[in-house]
C-alpha cells in the first residue's frame, strides 16, 4: 500500500471519529435530531452523515427511526439502558462509581466511605469495584465500552499517568495502564474536579449555559471552567486552582506548602481553624479538636455570636473569590459544589449581596444538582471528547 493510500485511511478514520464525536455530543443537548437537521448544525453533507450515524447504530450508541428511503426525515436519538460505561470519582476517603448509559442515565451504582487506601491498594479498590460493576452489567445484560476516572491531583491526560495524587498515594503513577491491561476497556484518567465540571456541565445545573465555572469548596478550593462544553485547562493543567488565589496583601510574603492562601481560611479546614482560633481559650480543647466546618454552620444557624463571626468572614473570602471569577472568566453561571456548599443557605445570598456594585456583571450562582455524581457522569463525556479508541 503507497503512503498517499495509507494516509487517507489515517484521514478517514479521523474525520469518522470526529464527526462521531459531534453526532454523539448534539444528541446529548438536544435528545434527537433529524438527520437533516445533524447536518445542518455539524456542517456535514448528507452522504458524509448517513453512514457515521450507521456506524455509531452498529456500536449500539444511537437508534433511528423513520423510512429508510426518507433519510432527511430519520430521527436520530441515544440508546440508552443497552450500552455505557464505569465511571468513578475517586477521593482519599470516598469512591463513587457508577455504570451509565450512553445517554447519560445513571443505571447502577455504589459509594464506598473511609476507604483510606492508598497507592497499590487504592489501585485493587479500584479493580475490585470494577470488576463488581462489570459483574452487575453481565447480569443485566449491558455492554460496556470504557472507563472514565477522575482523581485527585494531576494527570498527563494522553497517557493516563497519575503525577501526583497526594490524597491516594500516587505519584508518577501508570494508573490508565494498569487499568487497560487488566480489562482490555479504553480508558480516559482526568483530574476529579474538572471531570465533575465536565458532568455538571452537560448534566447537570450548567447544561443550558455555554460559558460554565464550578466552584468546589471542600478540603480545597478550585475551580473547573468550561466553554461550550469543553474544559480549560491552562499551560500547566492547572487552571482553576484558585485556592492559590492571594486574597490580601496582608497574605503575600508567606510561604504556602500544600494548600494556597485562599484555601488555608475559606476551605473547610480553613473555617474550622478559624473557628477554633475565635474559640482558643474558651471551649475544651478536645471540643475544639472534633469541631467542624459543619458544625461553625450548624451554630450560626442557632444564633451563636462565635460562629456568624466565622461564617460572616468565609462569605467576605468567598465573595472577593467569586468577584475575581466574574472578573477573569465572564461566566454565565457559576455552580457552587463540594462540601461547603451543603452550606449554601448561608453563603450565596450573602455573596451575590456584598459583590454587588464590585462587578461588570452581576453573577448567576447556583448549586449543583448533581453533586458528587456529577464526576462520574462526566467521564462519560471525557470518553467521547478525549478517548479516540472509545468511538474506534
Amino acid at each position: 500500500m503507497s503512503n498517499q493510500a495509507e494516509n487517507d485511511i489515517i484521514s478517514i478514520r479521523v474525520s469518522r471519529q470526529e464527526l462521531s464525536r459531534q453526532i454523539l455530543l448534539h444528541l446529548f443537548n438536544k435528545k434527537e435530531l433529524t438527520l437533516d437537521e445533524m447536518s445542518q448544525e455539524i456542517g456535514v453533507e448528507m452522504r458524509g452523515m448517513i453512514p457515521v450515524v450507521d456506524f455509531l447504530e452498529t456500536k449500539g450508541f444511537v437508534q433511528q427511526t423513520g423510512s429508510p428511503e426518507a433519510h432527511r426525515k430519520t430521527i436520530a436519538s441515544l440508546r440508552a439502558g443497552e450500552n455505557g460505561i464505569i465511571g468513578l470519582d475517586v477521593g482519599g476517603t470516598k469512591l463513587y462509581g457508577a455504570i451509565i448509559d450512553i445517554a447519560g442515565n445513571i443505571l447502577y451504582d455504589r459509594e464506598i466511605r473511609n476507604h483510606g487506601k492508598t497507592g497499590e491498594a487504592c489501585l485493587e479498590v479500584l479493580i475490585d469495584l470494577i470488576e463488581h460493576f462489570s459483574e452487575e452489567a453481565g447480569r443485566r445484560k449491558l455492554k460496556l465500552h470504557g472507563i472514565g476516572v477522575g482523581v485527585p491531583g494531576s494527570v498527563r491526560l494522553g497517557t493516563g499517568l497519575v503525577v501526583s495524587a497526594p490524597a491516594v498515594g500516587m505519584r508518577d503513577f501508570p494508573l490508565k495502564e494498569r487499568l487497560v491491561a487488566r480489562f482490555g476497556y479504553p480508558v480516559f484518567i482526568d483530574n476529579d474536579l474538572k471531570q465533575l465540571a465536565l458532568g455538571d456541565t452537560w448534566f447537570g445545573a450548567g447544561k443550558n449555559y455555554r460559558h460554565v465555572v464550578l466552584l468546589a469548596i471542600g478540603t480545597g478550593i478550585a475551580v473547573g471552567t468550561l466553554v461550550d462544553g469543553r474544559v480549560l485547562r491552562g499551560a500547566h493543567e492547572r487552571l482553576g486552582e484558585l485556592g492559590w488565589m492571594v486574597p490580601g496583601r496582608e497574605f503575600l510574603g508567606r510561604q504556602y506548602v500544600g494548600f494556597g492562601a485562599l484555601e488555608t481560611e475559606a476551605s473547610g479546614p480553613g473555617i474550622k481553624n478559624r473557628a477554633r482560633r475565635l474559640l482558643s481559650g474558651e471551649k475544651d480543647k478536645n471540643i475544639l479538636a472534633e469541631l467542624s466546618a459543619d458544625n461553625v454552620f450548624d451554630a450560626a444557624r442557632k444564633g451563636e455570636a462565635w460562629a456568624e463571626r466565622c461564617v460572616a468572614e468565609t462569605v467576605e473570602y468567598l465573595a472577593v473569590l467569586v468577584a475575581n471569577i466574574m472578573a477573569f472568566y465572564d461566566p454565565d453561571v457559576i455552580i457552587l459544589s463540594g462540601g461547603v456548599s451543603q452550606s449554601s443557605d448561608l453563603l450565596i445570598q450573602p455573596i451575590l449581596k456584598l459583590v454587588k456594585g464590585c462587578v461588570l456583571t452581576q453573577p448567576v450562582l447556583v448549586l449543583s444538582s448533581l453533586g458528587y455524581k456529577a464526576g462520574a457522569l462526566g467521564a462519560l463525556i471525557n470518553l467521547v471528547q478525549n478517548c479516540p479508541e472509545f468511538l474506534s
